[in-house]
């Protein structure tokens, strides 16, 4: 299968609520705003959303997770999973681990709004190391 160009400047995003959307009916949108600032921010086009309500951070019952998953692998046309916050994927160590392997996997990333300020932070100071590193002549 040829390579999407846009591919690089597409994400899909993923939104979780572990409760039923009758105690928090606004949270699903909360996140989705998260998410849509994000990628504008960073100038990404989000191609797909995947949403389960009502369903606890366990990848056996994150049944959307698991379809962005294997499109991730079958269409391979993201390089981005944007979540509103990386609890929204597991609660644990050892999912985190296995869901972030196989976004790894299938050539995207995860992009959260504290990992895109942490990027940028990391940027500016390599920025900021450069120039001084740089003779004055």
């Amino acid at each position: 299968m040829p390579d999407n160009p846009h591919r690089t400047r597409h994400a899909v995003s993923y939104l979780r609520v572990a409760s039923s959307s009758k105690d928090d009916p606004n949270a699903i949108d909360r996140q989705r705003e998260i998410c849509q600032s994000l990628a504008h921010t960073c100038g990404l086009t989000i191609v797909r959303e995947y949403v389960d309500i009502g369903r606890p951070a366990r990848l056996p019952q994150q049944s959307q997770l698991q379809l962005l998953l294997d499109d991730l692998k079958r269409l391979c046309d993201a390089a981005f999973v944007i979540v509103p916050d990386y609890a929204r994927l597991a609660r644990d160590l050892a999912q985190m681990d296995n869901v972030t392997q196989q976004i790894r996997a299938a050539g995207a990333e995860v992009a959260t709004p504290s990992s895109a300020r942490t990027a940028a932070t990391f940027e500016q100071k390599q920025s900021e190391s450069t120039d001084e590193e740089v003779p004055n002549d």
